[in-house]
């Protein structure tokens, strides 16, 4: 009896204590939660302002995401997002919903499936309601305004204003058009519950494609790609930022060996530059070597986009190249189409000469990796001259990358913005050891002639002199 008063009296005494321990652990928990979705939102690819994640959420990899402005979405939300996936201005999405952007591998080299994923990115239109409890498999796209019943799992693209509703993916209705079009127009917006957003709340999300000036510098890689961003980027109207977009490691390299056709290189360039990006200054740029075909596509989507073409003399670019193991054996053995790992997919998308149809098989193969660099350089500088040269000249601008200090005054004329003086630093330097030109082989020198000599001749007519 006198035991039992004592535990009774050590609870009376302890539980105020508990209960003020609980309350402190629950608050350390949400704002450890707080700083995990803050840091998400960090990394994603492009945010939007008014972009509220409204409990837990797991995104694999956030630098494969674009969101827009006024996203909501719900608790318990996972995405895996390793091929990408794009969501629209204005797209609320309910809890417990789960998008994949990559199958696994299973006719792979292990049962029931290897370690490489097959990329199938997932794109949202603006304007969408996603409900709870909603599945949405790799590859799909779900047009502007649609509507996803909960329950649902969405295995095939839905149209633009599509009702769909049960687990067998029925469409059921559409939206009134015009009713849509109306809104859309008048800028009303629901935020958190549908509250229609004020005019002062839409005039500060932040900036679309339609209200920017953007550019992108297109180049051969290792040819001081992210030297000219950080210079750029110097100038206080200037953001210019280096390989942002994970995505075209692999779209460009399928459109160059004609994996993909063009409507869908084209509609997924859509969705991540129009329909789902927001972007952080009027004058914006992307220097990224995987640029170098998707030109004739991005001038045709951003009509008034602008390019510089980065040149660096073909000796100290296969040098580069060569010294970082650009088509040595060992990026063969390693290169995963979706590993966490960039440099991995960079190595599996690195440019196949024959399947580019420059080479037949056998003759590829055979060819060190010295001279495949010899030829990348070649073969990707002559593919950015020729779609450059379909354009006015109002919208491009060759650059050389040994003439970037003196010229950095004529490149911001070109740009739009006043000229100014700037600090310059070199940036990406390799670290690995480099096998200068110099000291080439007579051989060495026969490859790089065969490849690199005729363009060399036309863009750097001095180099035999040095």
């Amino acid at each position: 009896m006198i035991k039992q008063k004592i535990r009774n009296l050590v609870k009376m005494i302890i539980r105020p204590f508990s209960s003020v321990l609980y309350e402190e652990m629950e608050k350390v928990k949400l704002e450890r939660e707080d700083q995990r979705k803050q840091l998400i939102k960090k990394n994603l690819q492009s945010c939007g302002l008014g972009v509220q994640f409204n409990g837990n959420i797991i995104i694999t990899d956030p630098r494969m995401v674009n969101i827009g402005n006024n996203v909501h979405i719900g608790d318990n939300a996972r995405f895996s997002t390793a091929a990408g996936l794009c969501i629209g201005d204005n797209t609320h999405i309910s809890r417990n919903v789960t998008i994949y952007t990559q199958n696994h591998n299973y006719r792979g080299d292990s049962l029931p499936y290897d370690n490489t994923g097959i990329p199938k990115p997932v794109a949202i239109g603006r304007n969408v309601w996603i409900g709870m409890n909603v599945s949405i498999i790799p590859g799909v796209r779900i047009g502007d305004g649609a509507i996803i019943g909960m329950g649902t799992v969405v295995t095939n693209d839905i149209p633009e204003h599509a009702i769909v509703g049960s687990s067998s993916e029925n469409i059921l209705k559409y939206r009134d058009k015009q009713h849509y079009a109306d809104l859309v127009t008048q800028n009303r917006f629901g935020g958190i519950n549908g509250v229609i957003l004020s005019n002062d709340q839409i005039n500060e999300f932040k900036f679309g494609i339609n209200n920017i000036e953007i550019f992108f510098v297109v180049t051969t890689g290792r040819s001081g790609s992210t030297t000219i961003a950080n210079a750029l980027s110097k100038h206080k109207d200037i953001i210019c930022l280096h390989e942002p977009r994970p995505q075209l490691i692999r779209l460009s390299t399928a459109l160059a060996h004609k994996e993909k056709d063009l409507s869908s290189i084209e509609a997924e360039l859509f969705d991540i530059y129009c329909n789902s990006s927001t972007y952080p200054s009027k004058v914006y740029g992307e220097s990224d070597q995987k640029i170098w075909n998707l030109v004739s596509i991005l001038t045709q989507l951003l009509p008034n986009s602008k390019f510089i073409w980065l040149l660096r003399d073909g000796r100290d670019t296969v040098n580069s190249a060569f010294s970082k193991g650009w088509y040595s054996q060992k990026e063969t053995s390693i290169g995963n189409p979706t590993s966490s790992n960039l440099h991995y997919r960079w190595m599996y998308y690195r440019l196949d000469g024959n399947r580019c149809g420059a080479f037949p098989q056998e003759q590829w193969n055979s060819m060190t990796a010295f001279n495949k660099c010899c030829w990348y350089w070649s073969f990707v500088n002559e593919k950015i001259n020729e779609q450059l040269a379909e354009l006015p000249n109002n919208r491009w601008y060759q650059l050389k990358i040994e003439e970037l200090e003196v010229q950095m005054s004529n490149l911001f004329s070109f740009l739009g913005v006043e000229p100014i003086s700037l600090p310059f630093e070199r940036h990406n330097v390799s670290r690995n050891q480099v096998y200068r030109w110099q000291s080439w082989n007579e051989d060495d020198w026969l490859s790089f002639k065969k490849y690199c000599g005729q363009n060399m001749n036309k863009w750097y007519p001095y180099w035999k002199n040095q």
